[in-house]
């Protein structure tokens, strides 16, 4: 074959001019189109490869990075694999070398598991099993969040947080919680649960991995009795972390002592303590732990302590005696109130050895039950509420910030460093500085160190005050359960078989300076630590009282009497409401008790409406909007507007009272306490004229009455607007509820939920928050409960059981809680049957 552009030959023919430009328009032609079939295939294999490459790329984003599509949409092992069906296998058998013997686990209709085992190791290593099954990502991401490894899943969005974790100490306390655990009678149990999720984890692929795992492009690690205490932690920050010292120190400077002691009264003479008015303390404080403390350098504080969880995180307990109770036995009754969300807080269980029989619900993460009953008793907690954690200043004794002085004495940091690996971005390490006070938490300017409790405590083996009351038959076993329970404080109710009934405020609650930490401390001077703990025997405690009833709901454990001084963050009206219904209640029955726990009523609403009425001038106090409010029985039930009308003039009328505080924080860039809801209402009905009823900005000088106007004016201009445009706006809709999934992808959430309550009410439900379990348990023989909680067994939103009883706990309903002796018992109650079998 001949070259083209020699000018003679092509293909072996000769050429001339005219052949030339013939034979270029021949060859162009036929290079278009040997091109165009050169890209007819290889066009769709680059856009093919492009495709395959996004499909197996993680994807960055604003807001963090999503996983790869690929491995996601991928029908053999992407998420299409976690669908589930409600028709389960009647029977399935799993082999698992960690087991020592046959445990039968027979699944009731929610998929409540009732586990019968021959040894308790055997127990509690198919507990851990159940766990890792139905709450792997769940138990996951709590451990990661306590130990401060959020940022390695989701990026560098969540490194504040993570790094706040560490400063306060979590990831260090677990790792010191797991040696100290080492000494506990319970080791063994700790191991053989960690072993169980380990069995599953082991088990895992890509096709079973739960669903979260493959929508964040992670995979689990081997659990250990470090992450149970990492999990331990959480709970600890949730039900304890608060700190309000800043804010304080912060107002006390604006106002001066004079009317800080007046806008901040410690004790709120409407209160109706845990421990009844007038107990008789029958011991004495020695008087050397009452040593003056004192606080730190006066001035404003800059900087932030971000409290994770309100001030007033709500739940009820009580137990009523035999006495009170239609059918005479006793009956206890108990609803955490926390966060709500999806995979739910507990999960619920039976279990059962040769030496007991428990049921109740557990914490994905920590072994045995929490909150349950056995064949003899039941038990049930809340949150105490108390302050125990401190902000000491540091002075620095050199540039470096590397010594700080101590009662005359330079004294040395010691430093952790703490390493961050960030998805999608490089490592990042970031120094700890820890002085005898604690970690330096705050370091702008003026330097703050943290005094937490969990940190400190040394026996805190709350896996071994579960595991007693799990096997408890009496008040003894009861009593000497909750001694080895420290942190975080809890109110633990309790009633027996044997009519007994009581309630002990249990945890290291410390002793503190007269000053009692309520605002910055100076760190200079070593008498303002803590005296130690209150005596095991000395921490509040009631049995069998007259009244015939033992009950909290966060409010203040003691009035003023006790001999221990505290403060902390506590509740004023649930605790009123609760001990005047059970007082005034006879011939109690269980359906009593459920509607008590669903009770909407607001104390709150029904001490402030009456003098906000009376302040309004006659021309607004009879207009519509006050005679539904004149009308109303004080109830947030979900189709109610009273309610609607109520919160928005009292939020209004809040605002425009306490003005300054709010100037304070925008002009000084700080922190501060606003008065509390109590104090506003006592000042509305006892100092109308009070100075702080002036708004700030005005030439007038205002009272109650003038902001009683004014605010109710604005309500009816916003109720106009509000109903105009949506004329069947009720409470619900106003205030809906929305139970987050873990992740807060909307998809796995649920909105719009129908269901009333407030936080003053019993039936203590907020925006995000409610109660998380409800229990009521009636101490015949045998004994018989019921139960239920917002959510499913399984975290898995592709789950049937994912959310299943949600509806059921809106609607104030109630599952019998099936506590069988032997698995024969659950043949006419079983959806589905595992045999675990070594």
């Amino acid at each position: 074959m001949g070259v083209l552009g020699n000018g003679k030959s092509f293909g072996g023919y000769p050429i001339n001019k005219g052949h030339r430009s013939r034979l270029l328009c021949l060859f162009l032609s036929e290079s278009e189109h040997l091109m165009n079939r050169f890209l007819a295939i290889l066009l769709p294999a680059f856009i093919f490869a492009g495709y395959i490459y996004l499909l197996n790329t993680p994807i960055k984003t604003g807001s963090g990075t999503l996983p790869a599509a690929g491995i996601f949409f991928n029908p053999f092992c992407g998420f299409w694999q976690n669908a589930e069906s409600s028709a389960l296998a009647k029977e399935e058998t799993i082999h698992l070398p960690g087991l020592k013997e046959e445990v039968t686990i027979s699944f009731d209709q929610r998929l409540v598991p009732h586990v019968f085992s021959k040894n308790e190791e055997d127990l509690v290593f198919a507990q851990g099993y159940l766990h890792a099954r139905y709450r792997l990502w769940q138990m996951d991401i709590t451990a990661r969040q306590a130990s401060g490894r959020l940022s390695e899943i989701f990026g560098s969005r969540l490194l504040d947080n993570d790094q706040r974790m560490r400063r306060m100490g979590l990831a260090r306390t677990a790792r010191v919680y797991a040696e100290q655990w080492h000494n506990c009678p319970e080791y063994q149990f700790l191991s053989s649960y960690a072993a169980g999720i380990n069995q599953y984890i082991g088990e895992l692929t890509e096709k079973n991995l739960p669903f979260e795992f493959k929508l964040f492009g992670y995979k689990p690690e081997a659990w250990s009795v470090e992450k149970t205490g990492q999990v331990a932690l959480s709970m600890n920050l949730m039900l304890c972390g608060r700190n309000e010292d800043l804010m304080a120190t912060n107002t006390l400077e604006y106002l001066g002592a004079e009317d800080f002691k007046m806008l901040f009264p410690r004790w709120n003479p409407k209160q109706s303590p845990i421990i009844p008015k007038g107990t008789t303390w029958n011991f004495k404080v020695n008087q050397s732990t009452e040593e003056q403390g004192e606080s730190g350098e006066v001035g404003f504080f800059p900087g932030e302590i971000q409290n994770d969880y309100p001030r007033s995180i709500g739940s009820n307990n009580w137990a009523v005696m035999a006495s009170k109770t239609r059918d005479g036995f006793p009956i206890l009754c108990n609803d955490p109130h926390l966060t709500l969300t999806l995979p739910s807080i507990w999960y619920e269980m039976q279990m059962q050895t040769s030496t007991y029989n428990a049921y109740g619900v557990s914490l994905p993460g920590i072994p045995y039950i929490a909150i349950g009953f056995n064949d003899y008793i039941a038990w049930g907690e809340t949150n105490v509420g108390m302050d125990v954690s401190d902000l000491y200043e540091i002075s620095w004794q050199d540039d470096r910030h590397q010594t700080y002085l101590m009662d005359g004495v330079t004294k040395e940091v010691s430093e952790d460093v703490e390493r961050y690996e960030i998805k999608g971005e490089e490592t990042i390490f970031d120094t700890i500085k820890l002085t005898e006070w604690g970690p330096v938490f705050i370091e702008e300017g003026r330097t703050l160190a943290l005094k937490w409790l969990p940190n400190l405590t040394t026996d805190n083996c709350m896996v071994g005050s579960f595991r007693l009351l799990n096997q408890a038959k009496n008040f003894d076993d009861y009593y000497k359960a909750l001694k080895r329970f420290e942190s975080p404080a809890q109110n633990f109710a309790f009633a027996s078989q044997t009519g007994d009934v009581a309630l002990k405020v249990q945890g290291a609650l410390p002793i503190k300076p007269k000053v009692e930490g309520q605002f910055i401390l100076d760190g200079t001077i070593g008498k303002n630590d803590w005296r130690g703990y209150i005596p095991y025997d000395e921490t509040p405690f009631i049995k069998n009282p007259e009244r015939g009833f033992v009950s909290s709901a966060n409010q203040n454990s003691t009035d003023t009497t006790y001999p221990y001084r505290y403060h902390g963050y506590f509740d004023d009206y649930r605790g009123r409401t609760l001990n005047e219904a059970l007082t005034r209640m006879q011939d109690i029955s269980v359906e009593d008790m459920q509607k008590l726990q669903n009770s909407t009523y607001s104390k709150l609403a029904d001490d402030a409406t009456g003098p906000l009425i009376a302040l309004l001038p006659d021309n607004l106090g009879s207009t519509p909007l006050i005679k539904q409010l004149k009308a109303w029985n004080y109830y947030y039930t979900s189709d109610g507007t009273a309610p609607i009308i109520f919160e928005i003039w009292f939020n209004e009328f809040y605002k425009l009272m306490w003005d300054e505080f709010s100037a304070l924080e925008e002009e000084k860039k700080i922190e501060v306490l606003f008065p509390e809801i109590w104090r506003t209402i006592a000042l509305i009905a006892e100092d109308p004229t009070n100075k702080y009823f002036d708004i700030r900005n005005t030439p007038e000088v205002e009272t109650a009455a003038d902001l009683a106007r004014q605010s109710f004016e604005y309500t009816e201009h916003q109720c106009d607007s509000l109903f105009s445009a949506e004329p069947d706006l009720v409470w619900k809709n106003y205030r809906p509820l929305k139970i987050n999934h873990l992740s807060r992808v909307p998809a796995f959430s649920v909105t719009n939920i129908d269901v009333g309550g407030v936080a003053s009410a019993l039936n203590s439900v907020k925006s995000t928050h409610g109660p998380s379990w409800r229990m009521i348990v009636q101490l015949g023989n045998p004994i018989k409960a019921w139960g239920v909680y917002p959510g499913g067994q399984s975290g898995n939103p592709g789950s049937p059981y994912y959310k299943n009883m949600i509806d059921d706990w809106a609607a104030g309903h109630y599952y019998p809680l099936l506590h069988p002796t032997n698995p024969g018992e659950m043949n006419d109650h079983t959806l589905t049957k595992l045999s675990l079998k070594p």
